[in-house]
């Protein structure tokens, strides 16, 4: 049986996956690409490698995960409060 998908956030307060996730990286002038990553500066940069653009477009870029991936999102939070 595979192990349950657990996130945690950080001393930085970044979300982060016990292992790589889908995420859908959208930007307003290059479009859509779908990467897996522990978390979201992982997507982001995968995506921007694959654009071939550099760090400054970061801040464009809308990023959303798989539903699977958000339910141990919430189940982190949900602890973090605690």
């Amino acid at each position: 049986m595979a192990e349950t998908l657990r996130a945690t956030i950080g001393e930085n307060g970044f979300l982060q996956f016990s292992e790589p996730v889908q995420w859908l990286v959208k930007h307003p002038r290059f479009g859509e690409a779908y990467v897996h990553g522990y978390c979201k500066f992982d997507a982001q940069m995968q995506a921007a490698a694959g654009w071939g653009v550099g760090l400054d477009e970061l801040p464009r870029m809308k990023v959303g995960i798989e539903r699977r991936a958000m339910e141990a999102a919430k189940n982190a939070l949900k602890e973090e409060t605690r």
